[in-house]
């Protein structure tokens, strides 16, 4: 395995995001609070050489296939395509054991505010088709940080990228005090092993939070762990802690997201994870919107973060 590298960004609004080129992954992002005190808002392991071993995703970019994909199989232009079972023996999750979450990925473009990394992914690995090459940048412009996805294929291949950073706006504790708003009415209704089964639903009363909600029910109610579809891609989801006063939005070009609430990290309910990516198990249900892309059709995705203190 080739060496971990460190990147630090930051600009004048006091915003910082430090990561690594493993995983590509964010390990610490600064914001300033209400009182105009630095916080760490993400969950992280304290080592660099901990990512290698991460089995909550923490911080980094997961693919080629965010999400479950049924049985671990799917069929593409007539071909039986077989992947690597990584959940209970059974399903694939988020790219299966060799996904770009395990991956060293290469510093390609790096400024004060902004770093590009790139890897490329052969024909074949984790037992998906066809070679891509695969960039994520990371940009701090004001007080936002824009995500941006491109990746470009030889071959028709499935491609569902999403960054997989868990936050918790006070920086310690849970995010039990957090509230969060999603401009959503219907989620993909899944099995006993978060696996969909093909119907998208009304939202109930107890996860609808097309107005502000406060985490603490969720948390007790034993948390969420659903694909919300956004109404609309200029609507943008708000996590709010009334603790420290930071706020953030996210606005992405996808679909819908992933809300997590992490009861399964080791401290439970540490961090919430919004994975802004296309819809899971889209390729066993035609009726889904499709996440395959076409030999050399340009991919390109994006998530923004904005920050602010209240």
């Amino acid at each position: 395995m080739s060496k971990i590298e460190h990147f630090c960004l930051g600009n004048k609004n006091h915003i910082f995001l430090e990561g690594i080129n493993l995983g590509a992954a964010i390990t610490k992002l600064w914001v300033l609070d209400k009182s105009g005190k630095p916080r760490n808002i993400v969950v992280g392991f304290d080592s660099a050489g901990h990512y290698k071993n991460n089995p909550n995703y923490l911080g980094v970019v997961v693919g080629r296939f965010a999400n479950r994909i049924r049985n671990a199989r799917f069929d593409l232009d007539g071909v039986e395509i077989k992947l690597q079972a990584n959940q209970s023996d059974k399903h694939s999750l988020h790219g299966g054991y060799d996904g770009f979450h395990c991956k060293m990925w290469n510093l390609k473009h790096l400024t004060q505010d902004s770093v590009t990394l790139q890897y490329f992914s052969k024909d074949g690995e984790a037992g998906f088709p066809g070679n891509i090459d695969v960039e994520i940048t990371y940009k701090i412009v004001l007080n936002k940080i824009e995500i941006i996805f491109k990746a470009i294929s030889d071959r028709r291949t499935p491609l569902n990228l999403t960054q997989h950073s868990y936050f918790n706006l006070n920086g310690e504790g849970t995010i039990e005090t957090h509230e969060l708003r999603v401009p959503s009415d219907e989620f993909i209704e899944t099995d006993n092993e978060l696996v969909p089964t093909g119907r998208i639903i009304p939202l109930p009363s107890n996860i609808d939070f097309n107005s502000s909600k406060s985490l603490k029910n969720i948390c007790s109610q034993g948390g969420v762990d659903h694909y919300f579809l956004l109404k609309n891609p200029m609507e943008k989801v708000d996590l709010y802690s009334v603790e420290s006063g930071i706020r953030m939005k996210l606005q992405t070009s996808y679909p819908g997201l992933q809300i997590y609430s992490g009861q399964g990290l080791p401290i439970p309910f540490n961090g919430i994870c919004l994975e802004a990516h296309d819809f899971p198990d889209s390729l066993h249900h035609r009726h889904f919107s499709q996440s395959v892309v076409g030999p050399l059709q340009n991919f390109e995705r994006r998530i923004v973060l904005e920050f602010s203190q209240i």
